[in-house]
């Protein structure tokens, strides 16, 4: 799993009894085994839920303000949506619920083999950077996630290196958006990458990739199937109930380079996003330069057609 496959995106620690932390996947995901730790603390093992899949869209919310219990199940497969709002929610695992110590902590999310794949820390300016959070800082800069470097037992430098919290109860800092009306997935990190202000849990950025006057959209172009911060293109497009789509990619010269959807019957009206990783449909990466998305959508007897270009690049 690469990352920024799966980002922290929100995170609300000074809310009394109701601290929460979010994560965004434009991709579909399987979560099993993966963790987050709040300092070099295991407060969430996640269960077998795949996002973007079945119930699910592109959100999760662990409530770690609520520790799981008979009263609080966690949303997974085989449970499903549990409260049908479309976001997976889960429930921290820590014997004392919230973020504890909210002016300054860290969050370190590990895939399923353990890969640091997202890291945030936060600090107050009053407060000395504790000594329990400058490992998970170092083993995050180490892995290529996070920004500055710093050397233990310089608090100072921690302290600068984390993104400035006010410890207000009313708000939270999210990732900020990127020039593709993404997240912000550029590695390593930095405080920068994020912004304080209004609480927003389970919103923001699937919204950034629905089309609006148009079946179709790109996102994440130009992306780089080797290097860069995209890896894939992101392609959002928008139907009506019971039609019939086709997704394909071609090259300036109309020849066909993949296949994404051919005649795929689509049973609910509303957006959907799938990705494509360069590769045509041999398996073999497209070379770099600008190809065309067409899109065929089928409402009855009518059949309409959009084209929009996408862009493989490299660095040099």
């Amino acid at each position: 799993m690469l990352p920024g496959e799966v980002l922290l995106t929100e995170v609300a620690p000074s809310i009394p009894n109701g601290d929460f932390v979010e994560l965004f996947s434009s991709e579909k995901v399987n979560l099993s085994r993966y963790q987050l730790l709040e300092g070099s603390k295991v407060i969430k093992t996640f269960p077998n839920v795949t996002l973007n899949f079945g119930p699910f869209a592109s959100y999760i919310l662990l409530h770690t303000s609520a520790k799981i219990s008979e009263n609080n199940v966690d949303d997974s497969d085989w449970a499903g949506d549990l409260n049908q709002d479309g976001v997976v929610d889960l429930y921290s695992e820590e014997s004392s619920p919230g973020l504890t110590g909210g002016a300054c902590n860290s969050l370190t999310l590990k895939s399923a083999n353990g890969k640091i794949i997202d890291f945030v820390s936060w600090a107050v300016t009053l407060d000395p950077y504790p000594k329990a959070l400058q490992e998970p800082y170092v083993q995050s800069v180490s892995s290529g996630i996070w920004f500055p470097v710093c050397n233990l037992g310089q608090t100072s430098c921690f302290q600068a290196g984390s993104i400035p919290w006010n410890n207000k109860t009313t708000q939270s800092f999210s990732r900020k958006l990127g020039p593709n009306g993404m997240p912000l997935q550029f590695f390593p990190s930095t405080a920068q990458d994020w912004q304080l202000g209004n609480i927003s849990p389970g919103e923001g950025y699937s919204k950034s990739i629905v089309p609006k006057d148009s079946l179709l959209e790109i996102f994440q172009s130009p992306f780089s199937p080797w290097d860069g911060p995209y890896r894939e293109a992101l392609i959002s497009y928008k139907v009506l109930a019971q039609t019939t789509v086709s997704l394909a990619i071609f090259n300036l010269q109309g020849n066909l380079i993949r296949t994404l959807l051919e005649e795929t019957a689509v049973p609910s009206d509303g957006i959907h996003v799938l990705s494509w990783d360069g590769k045509d449909n041999d398996g073999t990466i497209a070379e770099v330069g600008m190809y065309l998305v067409q899109i065929l959508n089928q409402e009855n007897s009518e059949i309409k057609k959009e084209l929009k270009p996408v862009c493989i690049a490299r660095k040099l």
